[in-house]
């Protein structure tokens, strides 16, 4: 099988000349809980389209919870970056994870987003995260200083029209519970942007250890 470092020499040459490729590393999530989701979202959409608010809904099938956001990145990197992914996931098991509790993020005053929050082993989450993003820095990566707050975006808020009244579609949601996932490997993600939203492309994934 080719390793995804070969399969980016391989595609190097595309025809409108690339050398980079914007990259995200992320937990991903199984078809299951895409699928619950999407039924949020459509009772949320259902709500909402009564408020003036227009949010941008992300496509279910690409939901996923980011861990780092690398940008554009020179495809002679993708090897440093699969090397530092293993290395986060060394000693590291499976992590038992729900999805659930609808909010505003970060603040109902100023959010930018619909999300759902994260609960379970979220220790083992943030650990995951920390070694990724200090082997990352190291390797001369530059990241995002803020500290992170495990969330899952459903949409993207891009006026303040309509914000009372989506602020009640959500509240009504609040307990919303999606479901229970175990997160078995991070991923790292190439992002194509399209005319009609980001599609998601698997470039290599790292395992965590068996329990």
């Amino acid at each position: 099988m080719e390793r995804p470092s070969d399969l980016a020499q391989e595609f190097a040459p595309i025809s409108n000349g690339a050398t980079t490729w914007r990259l995200f590393i992320a937990l991903r999530f199984p078809s299951e809980i895409k699928r619950e989701c999407e039924k949020l979202m459509s009772r949320l959409r259902a709500g909402i389209q009564f408020t003036g608010a227009h949010p941008a809904w992300v496509k279910a099938e690409s939901l996923h919870m980011t861990l780092a956001f690398l940008g554009a990145t020179p495809l002679s990197k993708i090897s440093d970056i699969e090397r530092i992914m293993s290395a986060a996931t060394q000693g590291v098991s499976p992590l038992s994870l729900t999805l659930g509790r609808l909010t505003l993020f970060p603040t109902d005053r100023n959010p930018r987003v619909i999300a759902l929050h994260l609960r379970g082993e979220i220790g083992g989450v943030q650990r995951v995260q920390e070694t990724l993003s200090d082997g990352l820095t190291e390797a001369g990566f530059r990241l995002d200083q803020r500290p992170f707050r495990p969330h899952v975006t459903l949409a993207r808020i891009k006026s303040m029209r309509g914000l009372a009244g989506l602020r009640d579609v959500v509240a009504a949601h609040q307990s919303a519970d999606v479901g229970n996932f175990v997160a078995g490997c991070l991923t790292l993600y190439r992002s194509h942007l399209l005319p009609d939203g980001a599609e998601y492309e698997i470039i290599y994934e790292a395992p965590f250890a068996s329990r």
